[in-house]
């Protein structure tokens, strides 16, 4: 089934993904987790309250039973979980994915991300099988956004910072309702049920950022913020209206925060590791996605984790990634102007995300491997080619049909030379 990915479900609506087979993912769910109670939740994809009403019909055939929490971001999706004390769960969204998408996160206790590692497979066999049980579970609707919202004001220190937000007419407006009680916080789109700005709700599409950019220096704000499509993300603007990588933001926060523990992909700078080495922090590599960030933070018991494509996540936090709670702790430790604060962690100069649609993605990876063969290789995710000029990150992703290319570098010319040779070897594929 093409909608069964390496970290959840996911695809266009309906070619891969319908009303028949999201209820017969609830069924099978239930089946291979055996709950009693789940929490659902979904985006607001206007695809997402069909596809709500057929997972539904599939949970409750096996006789189990549901919170429903209706609309929410994926981080109130895992708070849920956790604070109501269920069996597991399932997120209707495709997060950051084209809008003609749709998918679903499913959970086990705890927020416990299940992948194609530790269930995916055994949950898309069975969705092949005819489930039937002679009891049917019940449903009730739970308001959950109160206590979500006590639980973040903890974290939350006054500040007078200005910020603006674009919340896409998506799910990032709760997350501005949220933060508008304790900030002073003006944004865009901001109305779910308006036309959705963006086909790709992806804040590492440079296009996208043009809006939160013009608004925030045209209201002299201190801060942009700009969160995908179901806020497990955040991409941050400076006072100038300059976008500030994430990997930047990782390396501010481990080292004002004085993480004893940390988590880092292969695609994020190396000015991590500078600043891990500076406070000595332990650093343990990670393999690129949400699932299995989660779980290696849980594994390794370790304070923070990150991804160079927007994600952070949290020992505190069940160990799951969450934007709202990314942008209070940056304010904790914010002084205006965020240019100068973030200044000395630029270091290194990167290529940022290189995405490429190629066919033959593996002849392609053992192309670039073969060109650079006098350089250290690092295979532990994908194919990371290091030199004590540059590194280069090689990765065919999980989610889409594409290959991600991510290049850093001492000297911006040789940064330059090593993306050109790069984008040279691809247009040969095409």
């Amino acid at each position: 089934m093409k909608a069964f990915k390496a970290f959840d479900i996911r695809g266009k609506v309906p070619e891969e993904l319908n009303q028949e087979l999201t209820k017969k993912i609830g069924a099978a769910f239930c089946e291979f987790l055996k709950p009693k109670t789940i929490v659902i939740g979904y985006d607001t994809r206007d695809s997402s309250k069909s596809l709500y009403k057929a997972l539904v019909k599939g949970v409750i055939s096996q006789n189990v039973n549901i919170l429903s929490i209706n609309l929410c971001t994926t981080p109130m999706f895992y708070f849920a979980i956790n604070k109501l004390k269920v069996d597991g769960g399932i997120m209707i969204t495709s997060s950051h994915s084209p809008l003609n998408t749709n998918g679903l996160k499913l959970c086990k206790k705890n927020a416990e991300s299940i992948h194609i590692g530790n269930g995916l497979k055994e949950i898309e066999k069975l969705c092949k099988t005819k489930l039937i049980k002679t009891k049917i579970g019940k449903i009730k609707k739970i308001k959950i956004l109160k206590e979500y919202e006590n639980f973040l004001k903890d974290f939350i220190k006054t500040s007078d910072v200005k910020i603006g937000i674009d919340g896409l007419n998506m799910s990032g407006v709760i997350d501005y309702k949220i933060l508008k009680k304790f900030y002073n916080i003006r944004g865009i789109n901001l109305k779910i049920g308006e036309p959705k700005p963006y086909f790709e709700p992806n804040p590492q599409i440079r296009k996208n950022l043009k809006n939160i950019k013009a608004f925030v220096k045209k209201h002299k704000l201190d801060l942009g913020l700009f969160f995908d499509g179901d806020c497990d993300r955040v991409l941050f603007i400076d006072e100038r209206g300059e976008e500030i990588a994430s990997d930047i933001i990782a390396a501010f926060l481990i080292d004002k925060s004085k993480y004893k523990k940390i988590l880092k992909d292969q695609q994020s700078s190396e000015i991590i590791d500078d600043i891990c080495k500076k406070n000595k922090t332990k650093l343990i590599k990670t393999k690129i996605g949400h699932s299995m960030v989660d779980s290696k933070l849980k594994e390794t018991k370790s304070d923070y984790g990150s991804e160079r494509s927007g994600h952070h996540y949290f020992k505190e936090f069940f160990n799951k990634d969450n934007a709202i709670l990314t942008v209070i702790k940056l304010i904790n430790i914010l002084q205006k102007p965020i240019s100068k604060q973030v200044k000395p962690y630029k270091k290194y100069f990167h290529s940022g995300e290189l995405n490429f649609k190629i066919k033959e993605k593996e002849k392609l990876l053992k192309t670039i491997e073969e060109k650079y063969a006098k350089y250290k290789k690092d295979k532990f995710d994908g194919l990371k080619i290091i030199s004590k000029e540059f590194w280069m990150y090689i990765r065919i992703s999980k989610t889409q049909d594409l290959i991600r290319i991510n290049i850093e570098s001492k000297e911006k010319s040789k940064l330059n030379k090593i993306k050109s040779e790069i984008i040279k070897i691809v247009h040969n594929f095409r």
